[in-house]
């Protein structure tokens, strides 16, 4: 019967441990250049205004004497709505990829044992937290997280969008649960965006620039299928149901506004991960799982 409950909850691991070990795993291992790739650069059309001239001819319309004529601009008032945050944000990260700078990244994972983010359903509570919170130990945390460095004009496979030459292919305010926008004592921008909760989010499909999710227009979310598979390929193992929840994922830019020139990015995606199968005995179980990217020191 032992043998039952180590195999049931060795099962439970995979699924908790693989999803963001093997996303950590293909940051540090992929080291090939991605083939060169031409971003589309978004054109801001400022509004102007002509002195006294109190005429309600359209923007748009061609003037005779446009050669001549000259145009005031405006310092542009800080977005406020969803659609214009987002509009900046997509801006200021399409702008990165297409510059690849040079910068510094990090990624490492999270597997509390919290009651807030641990709860056994069914099945021994004392070996399950035990053996999760070995399975947390293999993981990588902040403090041992690889620090990796990329050149100017390097590849930005692994910047977000991850394989993809998109910065931000979120297009779907309503996917958005809130977003801020502030000028930091310093002079530079920051927005952070944060998004809906997603169920089984999938990460874009490479170098398509065409989201599956809303989640992955934004973060690189592991495959359900490969998590699946990785569970499924334990012997005599049967998974019942399964579900995972991306909640919170959030996104915090720092930017310089005069150049739209990316200071730091940090990317939290938090996941409920929710198993029930059977494997000489049955289990079910829901874990917090969080995974944190963070990039620094660019150099353009």
């Amino acid at each position: 019967m032992k043998k039952s409950i180590m195999q049931c909850i060795a099962s439970l691991l995979i699924f908790s441990a693989v999803m963001f070990s093997l996303t950590s795993c293909g940051n540090k291992d992929d080291t090939q250049a991605n083939a060169s790739t031409t971003t589309e650069t978004a054109t801001v059309t400022e509004d102007a205004s002509a002195g006294d001239n109190t005429s309600t001819e359209p923007l748009n319309q061609e003037s005779s004497t446009a050669q001549n004529t000259q145009t005031t601009t405006q310092k542009p008032s800080a977005p406020s709505s969803y659609e214009e945050i987002l509009a900046v944000y997509t801006r200021v990260m399409n702008k990165a990829k297409a510059d690849a700078p040079g910068f510094k990244m990090k990624e490492f994972q999270k597997l509390p044992g919290t009651s807030a983010d641990r709860k056994i359903i069914n099945g021994s509570a004392f070996i399950i937290n035990n053996l999760l919170t070995i399975a947390g130990g293999f993981m990588t945390t902040e403090d041992k997280a690889e620090e990796i460095k990329k050149d100017p004009g390097s590849d930005m496979k692994w910047f977000p969008v991850a394989k993809n030459s998109k910065g931000c292919l979120l297009t779907d305010v309503s996917a958005i649960k809130d977003a801020k926008y502030q000028i930091l004592s310093d002079g530079n921008a920051e927005i952070t965006i944060v998004l809906k909760d997603e169920s089984q989010a999938e990460p874009t499909p490479e170098n398509t620039n065409a989201p599956l999710s809303k989640v992955g227009s934004m973060f690189y979310p592991l495959p359900v299928k490969t998590v699946v598979e990785t569970a499924e390929g334990v012997p005599l193992l049967k998974v019942e149901n399964y579900d995972f929840v991306y909640h919170d994922c959030t996104a915090v830019l720092v930017f310089n506004p005069a150049n739209d020139q990316v200071i730091k990015l940090d990317q939290t995606m938090a996941c409920r991960a929710y198993v029930k199968g059977s494997l000489g005995m049955s289990f079910e179980a829901e874990q917090e799982i969080y995974n944190y990217t963070k990039f620094w020191d660019l150099v353009y």
